[in-house]
C-alpha cells in the first residue's frame, strides 16, 4: 500500500498527494456546510434573512480560501508569494477598513449576545425608538416620531443600551400625601387594599406601600406596584 501511494505522478507528485489533496478539498466542504448549518440555527431569529445569508456566504468563503490553500500544499504548489501579496492587500484594506471592521465584529457580536431584538423599544446614545432590524454593520432604529435613524453597529455595542420590554414585568411608583392628623397605618391599608383588587397588579413581585418621608405639611407615602 506505502509502495503505490509513493508512486510518482508527474515530477515529484505522488498518488499520496492527490489522495490527500482530494481528501483535504472533501473535509472542507463538509465543514463549510457544517459551520453553515451551525450558524444559521444560531441566528435563526435573531436577525433579518438576508443577514444571515450574507453572514454564512461569508464564513463559507473563508472556509474555501482556507481549505484549498492547505490542499494544494499537496500538489506542491508554491503559494508563498501569492500569501505575502495577499497579505499586502490585506493590511492595506484592513487599514483602509477598520471602521467596517469594527462594525461587523461588532455585528456578529450582538447577533450572539443578543441584547436588542427585532421589535424591541429601546434607548441608545439619546436615540427612542423601536428597532427595525440587525444588520452586519449597522442597526435601524425607527423613532417614536417615525424617523429612521442608522446606528453603526460598533458605536451600539460600546454603548449603554436601555431595553424598554426584555422584562415581562415594570414597577410604576406612586406618591400618597396625608395629612399628619390621619393614620398612616390606616392608609397604607387601604392602599395595599385597592392595589390587591387590581387586576394588573402583580403578586410576584409583590406590591409594597410604606412612609417614605416626613414632609412639611403631611406626611409622605411610597406606592411601589409591578404590573405587566
Amino acid at each position: 500500500m506505502a509502495g503505490i501511494l509513493d508512486t510518482i505522478i508527474f515530477a515529484n507528485l505522488t498518488v499520496g498527494n492527490i489522495i490527500l489533496f482530494a481528501v483535504f478539498l472533501a473535509a472542507t466542504f463538509i465543514i463549510a456546510r457544517v459551520v453553515s448549518s451551525i450558524i444559521r440555527r444560531a441566528l435563526s431569529g435573531k436577525t433579518e434573512a438576508k443577514t444571515i445569508d450574507l453572514t454564512v456566504k461569508s464564513l463559507r468563503t473563508v472556509i474555501y480560501v482556507i481549505g484549498v490553500i492547505v490542499a494544494c500544499s499537496q500538489l506542491k504548489i508554491d503559494i508563498s508569494g501569492l500569501l505575502v501579496a495577499g497579505g499586502v492587500v490585506g493590511v492595506a484594506v484592513g487599514f483602509a477598513s477598520q471602521n467596517t471592521l469594527s462594525n461587523l465584529v461588532a455585528g456578529i457580536l450582538l447577533m450572539f449576545e443578543r441584547p436588542i431584538g427585532v421589535g424591541d423599544s429601546i434607548v441608545v446614545n439619546g436615540t427612542e425608538g423601536y428597532v427595525e432590524g440587525i444588520g452586519l454593520l449597522s442597526t435601524r432604529v425607527r423613532t417614536y416620531s417615525g424617523l429612521y435613524v442608522r446606528i453603526p453597529n460598533d458605536s451600539l455595542f460600546t454603548s449603554e443600551i436601555t431595553n424598554l420590554v426584555s422584562n415581562v414585568a415594570r414597577r410604576f411608583d406612586y406618591n400618597i400625601s396625608i395629612r399628619y392628623s390621619d393614620d398612616a397605618k390606616k392608609a397604607i391599608k387601604a392602599a395595599k387594599r385597592v392595589i390587591d383588587q387590581h387586576p394588573y397588579a402583580l403578586k410576584n413581585p409583590a406590591p409594597s406601600v410604606y412612609v417614605d418621608e416626613l414632609g412639611a405639611h403631611g406626611i409622605e407615602l411610597k406606592v411601589r406596584i409591578w404590573s405587566p
